[in-house]
């Protein structure tokens, strides 16, 4: 996104959560805006709700041990007018919880389960169901944070039976 964009989005975000601290950054060739875990949702919403973008291209967990908040949450956002993208991340520690976007994308409830399964992290106002990775009869998800590595072994792809 050009420079311009990018100041009247932050303008935008001043104006329409004026007590919210956003930090803004460039990392990896994309603006990226930080975003309090209790205005995600609202953040979101409005930007979904004022045209700026209006699909969820992804969304993504990381885990950060060293960090008190530890694992981290990222939304990518993609808009079919401009051709642009933003994402939006935010950060959650050990046992909290976030909230659920499903109720502004419904796409994103893949997602969502995704990192509960992967990451651990629950989700408020949504049921989440049983593992969705089909990984082997060893799996105890969710918590794959606290299964060793060498405790989880994959089927064997129906590619991988052709570089024999």
């Amino acid at each position: 996104m050009s420079l311009d964009t990018t100041a009247s989005l932050q303008s935008d975000l001043r104006t329409k959560f004026s007590n919210v601290n956003f930090d803004y950054n460039h990392a990896f060739g994309g603006n990226v805006i930080h975003v309090p875990k209790e205005y995600v949702v609202s953040v979101l919403k409005h930007f979904k709700d004022s045209g700026r973008f209006d699909f969820l291209m992804q969304s993504r967990g990381a885990d950060y041990p060293e960090r008190v908040k530890r694992f981290g949450r990222g939304y990518e956002l993609f808009s079919s007018r401009s051709g642009g993208t933003r994402a939006g991340k935010t950060q959650v520690g050990d046992g909290e919880s976030l909230p659920t976007v499903i109720h502004v994308w419904k796409g994103g409830d893949w997602f969502e389960r995704e990192i509960y399964d992967m990451f651990g992290v629950k989700l408020m106002d949504i049921r989440i169901c049983a593992a969705c990775w089909c990984i082997s009869n060893s799996w105890v998800g969710p918590y794959a944070k606290t299964i060793p590595p060498t405790a989880i072994t994959l089927h064997r792809s129906f590619a991988d039976s052709f570089r024999q």
